[in-house]
């Protein structure tokens, strides 16, 4: 059983090995990620734009691009479900969300988006992808205004592909083969150059100096409109026989 079980340990190793250093002198690519993001308020998108020029050696790549999700923001996993299903989005979320948290008691998680690619010029091929994201409530702060959140640079993964990027073992991982396979395979990362490598959202938080005010307001409000529903309550009651004979 402990041989077998060795065995089992020496052959993983070996195919991650064997994947690693695989001649790749013949293929000269280089890749550029620009990333940024779409709409305004606090339902954004996130796009990416991978391309990669391969000298027309590698002919079907598929990608992964894990994404840290700080805890500022969040994904829907029921919108990214509806997405995949209409064929927009196609994404891996391991993490149990609450959409209604708070940023102050939520932590961040990772998202990974699966995304194919199209000839767009001789020797290159392109990938667009988009993921939308949610801002969570922050709590107030003096003088309110807004709070900034950077976005950590993406991993990107690619299979299959020889390319020379000089992989070590250190490189080469396992990932889901599709978004809805049970069955994993293996990636390699890709090293890449990017537009912009600070992704900055603006958050907009209350102002904590307007506590007192907002609370009154509050108040008065939920005790007045208590008291017109009440009035509208007894007044649309029907009057009783007594009333009717006076």
């Amino acid at each position: 059983m402990v041989n077998n079980c060795l065995l089992i340990i020496l052959n993983y190793f070996s195919i991650i090995i064997f994947y690693s250093f695989i001649v790749k002198a013949e293929v000269k690519n280089s890749a550029l990620l620009s990333w940024s993001l779409e709409n305004k308020g606090f339902h954004r998108n996130i796009r990416y734009k991978l391309e990669i020029q391969d000298n027309n050696t590698c002919k079907e790549y598929q990608t992964i691009i894990k994404q840290v999700i700080p805890s500022s923001l969040y994904v829907n996993k029921d919108q990214l479900e509806d997405l995949s299903r209409l064929g927009k989005v196609t994404a891996i979320v391991n993490d149990f969300i609450d959409i209604e948290q708070p940023e102050d008691v939520s932590t961040s998680h990772d998202v990974l988006l699966f995304g194919s690619f199209e000839e767009t010029a001789q020797y290159t091929v392109s990938s667009n992808i988009y993921l939308p994201v949610h801002l969570r409530y922050h709590l107030p702060q003096v003088g309110g205004g807004f709070r900034s959140t950077i976005l950590p640079l993406p991993k990107v993964y690619v299979k299959p592909c020889e390319f020379s990027s000089n992989s070590t073992s250190k490189d080469v991982t396992m990932l889901p083969c599709s978004a809805d396979s049970i069955k994993s395979c293996l990636y390699h990362l890709l090293p890449y150059k990017i537009n912009d490598d600070t992704l900055e959202v603006l958050i907009p938080v209350g102002n904590s100096d307007h506590y007192d005010i907002v609370l009154i307001i509050t108040h008065l409000i939920t005790i007045g409109g208590a008291l017109y529903i009440y009035t509208v309550v007894l007044l649309s009651l029907p009057k009783s026989s007594n009333s009717k004979k006076s």
